[in-house]
């Protein structure tokens, strides 16, 4: 990819913190390929929120144009977990908060 490069720490889809390299080919656009972030997970455990992270760090960085790259297969989670990074709270029929992977999408019943 044509820019300069520049680095962003955010969850995996399986909770590690990794390095992604977001490039930057002109000031306010940053252009990011996931295909490698979602090469292993879990089907029902994975999340999104590392996205989440990722979109909220751009902006913060100057970021106006953003460029997401993703692979055919990623995290079913429905963006909860992107959502939740954003500051979006999930909770169960009870009251209690969901994290935002795919096996809790099923117990969302509030906002």
């Amino acid at each position: 990819m044509v820019g300069k490069g520049r680095l962003f720490q955010v969850q995996s889809p399986m909770g590690e913190r990794v390095q992604i390299v977001g490039y930057v080919p002109s000031p306010e656009t940053m252009v990011f390929d996931l295909c490698e972030f979602f090469r292993e997970w879990d089907l029902l455990f994975a999340t999104t929120y590392g996205v989440g992270e990722l979109l909220l760090e751009a902006v913060v960085r100057g970021g106006k144009h953003i460029v997401l790259m993703l692979p055919g297969k990623h995290p079913l989670d429905g963006g909860m977990g992107l959502l939740e990074a954003l500051g979006l709270r999930f909770f169960d029929a009870a009251g209690r908060e969901l994290t935002g992977v795919g096996d809790n999408l099923k117990r969302v019943a509030s906002l």
